[in-house]
C-alpha cells in the first residue's frame, strides 16, 4: 500500500507545502518503510522551500534522513545554512535531532558545529539524562570538543535529579563518548570529580547490560585512562567471566583488546575467551583476527590450537587484509615464536600484492614480524628495502624547505614580474624602437639564443635583457630607465649563481676573464 501511495505522491510534490513534506518524511521513518526513491524526489524538492520551514520542522526531516539512512549532502548542507541564519527558532528537542541527524553521517560542518554547541549549551537545563548521553554521542561522532559544554553536561548529569535518571546503558553511552573524545584531562578536577560519580553509579548496574554494552564500557576505560577505576574494571570483568558464553565475535575481539591495553592478564578468563572464539572464528573480520592475535601475543599468552585455527581462517581471508593487519599478524606469531609455515608464505605473497599500498610504518612492522618469525628471505628483504627507499623519497623535504631552492624561486617570479611591467609599459606608451645597430644584430645571432628545448639559463636570460648594463652603473640614464630596468643588479646575479652546488643544479662561475673574451670575440664578429 505504502508503495502505491508513493508512486501516486511523487508526480504532487510541487504542490506539497512544508507542513506535508516534514509529516511525509515524519511518517516514513516512524513506519520504518525505506523509500529511497520518494526521499530522492523529495530532496529535490525542498532546497528552494526551506526557508518556509519551521524550526521543529527541519528536525523531523533531518532526522527521518538519518532514520532511513539515506544521505543528501545537498539536502544537508541547505538544512545547515537554514540552522546557521535561524537558530533562535529551535528548541532543545529540534537541536537534539539536527545534533544526531549530522552525526549519524558523520557530517563535520565546519559553521554548523560551533553553532549547535552554543546553544545546546544553553538549552542543557531541558535536557534529560537520555539526551546528555545522545548529544555527547553526537559530538564524540564528529570529533568535535566543546569544553564548555562537555564540563556542564557532566556536572549536570552527576548531579539530582539527572544521576537517577540515569540508565546504565546512557551511562555506558557517555563513558564510550568521552573515551571517543579522551576527555576529561587529568587537570580538570570538576569533570573527574563528576565521572567518578558516574563510574560508582554504573558500576551498580553492570547485571542488566548486554555483552556489546559491558564491551563498550570496557573498551572505554581501556582507552583513556582517566575513565578507568578498579572498582568498575573488576565489575566488568568478573561479570564477563559469568556471560562469557553469550558473546558474539566482535564482542570477543573487544573484550581481549582492551584486556590487553589494561594489561590484565587473566589466565582463567583468557582461556574461557580462546574456548569461546574457536566455533566462532568465520565471523572474525580479518582487522579482528588481527588484533586478536595481536592482544595475546601482548598478554604473552600461548594457546597453540587458537593460533593454528586463526592461522587457518586468516590464510582464506588473506585477501582481505590490509597492510597493517599483515603487520600485526606476523608480529603477533613472531613473538609467540608460532611458526605457521602457510601463513607466513601467505603474508609474504600479500605483501608483494600490496607493495604499492603500503606505509613506513607497515614495512617496518612486516619487517620486524618477519626477522622473529627468521623467514625474511633475500627477495623479500630486497622489496622491503625498496619500497622503504621509495616511501623515504616521496617523504623528502619540498622546494620549499631548502633555502637555495626558495631564493632561486624568488629570483626568477621576481624577474618574470618585471618583465611584463615593462611589456606593459610598452604597450601602453607607443615609442619608437632606436635603430638596430650592428652589436645588436650580433648579440641577437643563433649562437646567442637559448634554444627552446634546451635548460633555461639564468645568466643568458640576464644577459638578454636591454637594461641589464644601465644598471650596473653609478647612475641610470635616466629616470625612465631606472624605472623600467626591474633587473637585479649583476654582483647579486654573480653571488646566486656561484653559490656552492646543491643536489640537482650545477654550479656556475662567471668571471671577469671569460667575460672579457666574450666581449672580445663579439668585437671580432663585428668587425
Amino acid at each position: 500500500m505504502l508503495k502505491s501511495f508513493s508512486k501516486r505522491m511523487m508526480p504532487r510534490l510541487p504542490q506539497f507545502v512544508p507542513v506535508d513534506i516534514s509529516r511525509t518524511c515524519g511518517a516514513y521513518s516512524k513506519l520504518r518503510e525505506h523509500d529511497e526513491v520518494l526521499f530522492r524526489r523529495m530532496a529535490t524538492e525542498m532546497p528552494h522551500k526551506l526557508p518556509l520551514f519551521e524550526g521543529y520542522q527541519l528536525g523531523v526531516v533531518a532526522n527521518a534522513y538519518a532514520r532511513m539512512d539515506i544521505r543528501d549532502d545537498l539536502l544537508f548542507d541547505d538544512i545547515a545554512d537554514e540552522v546557521l541564519r535561524r537558530p533562535h527558532e529551535l528548541n532543545h528537542v529540534t537541536l537534539l535531532l539536527l545534533a544526531n541527524a549530522f552525526a549519524h553521517f558523520k557530517i563535520r560542518h565546519s559553521r554548523l558545529w560551533p553553532v549547535l554547541a552554543e546553544w545546546l549549551l544553553e538549552a542543557q537545563l531541558d535536557f534529560q539524562a537520555q539526551d546528555i548521553g545522545a548529544v555527547l554521542n553526537a559530538l564524540s561522532a564528529v570529533d568535535y570538543l566543546d569544553e564548555a559544554l562537555l564540563r556542564s553536561l557532566l556536572a549536570s548529569l552527576s548531579e539530582e535529579p539527572l544521576l537517577s535518571e540515569a540508565t546504565p546503558a546512557t551511562l555506558c553511552l557517555v563513558f564510550n563518548a568521552l573515551g571517543r573524545l579522551r576527555r576529561p584531562q587529568p587537570a580538570d578536577v570538576e569533570a573527574v570529580r563528576a565521572v567518578a560519580v558516574l563510574s560508582q553509579q554504573v558500576s551498580t548496574g553492570l547485571d542488566s547490560l548486554g555483552p556489546p554494552s559491558l564491551m563498550q564500557l570496557l573498551h572505554a576505560c581501556a582507552r583513556w585512562k582517566p575513565l578507568r577505576s578498579p572498582d568498575l574494571t573488576e565489575g566488568i570483568l568478573q561479570n564477563v567471566s559469568q556471560r562469557i558464553s553469550q558473546f558474539q565475535a566482535q564482542s570477543l575481539c573487544l573484550l581481549v583488546h582492551s584486556c590487553s591495553r589494561l594489561q590484565q592478564r587473566d589466565v582463567r578468563l583468557l582461556t574461557q575467551v580462546a574456548k569461546a572464539m574457536a566455533p566462532q572464528l568465520s565471523q572474525f573480520t580479518p582487522q579482528a583476527l588481527a588484533l586478536t592475535a595481536h592482544a595475546f601475543a601482548r598478554l604473552d599468552v600461548r594457546s597453540e590450537i587458537l593460533f593454528y585455527l586463526m592461522a587457518e581462517e586468516m590464510v582464506q581471508k588473506m585477501p582481505l587484509f590490509s597492510g597493517q593487519g599483515v603487520g600485526l599478524t606476523l608480529q603477533a606469531f613472531g613473538k609467540l615464536q608460532i611458526k605457521n609455515q602457510k601463513l607466513i608464505r601467505a603474508c609474504i605473497k600479500h605483501v608483494r600484492a600490496l607493495s604499492e599500498e603500503l606505509t613506513g610504518q607497515e614495512v617496518d612492522a612486516i619487517e620486524a614480524g618477519l626477522q622473529q618469525l627468521e623467514m625474511l628471505d633475500g627477495s623479500t628483504d630486497a622489496l622491503l628495502r625498496s619500497l622503504r627507499r621509495k616511501l623515504m623519497m616521496q617523504a623528502a623535504y619540498s622546494p620549499e624547505d631548502d633555502p637555495w631552492e626558495a631564493s632561486a624561486e624568488s629570483l626568477l617570479q621576481r624577474l618574470s614580474e618585471d618583465a611584463e611591467k615593462v611589456v606593459r609599459a610598452d604597450s601602453q606608451y607607443s615609442v619608437p624602437l632606436p635603430k638596430q645597430t650592428s652589436e645588436d644584430s650580433v648579440g641577437a645571432s643563433p649562437e646567442h639564443i637559448q634554444p627552446d628545448d634546451g635548460p633555461a639559463d639564468l645568466w643568458a636570460m640576464w644577459s638578454s635583457h636591454p637594461r641589464s648594463d644601465a644598471v650596473e652603473g653609478d647612475t641610470p640614464a635616466s629616470d625612465v630607465d631606472s624605472e623600467t630596468a626591474g633587473a637585479t643588479p649583476r654582483a647579486k646575479l654573480k653571488e646566486y649563481l656561484s653559490r656552492p652546488a646543491v643536489i640537482g643544479r650545477k654550479t656556475m662561475v662567471v668571471g671577469e676573464l671569460q667575460r672579457g673574451r666574450k666581449s672580445g670575440r663579439r668585437q671580432d664578429k663585428a668587425m
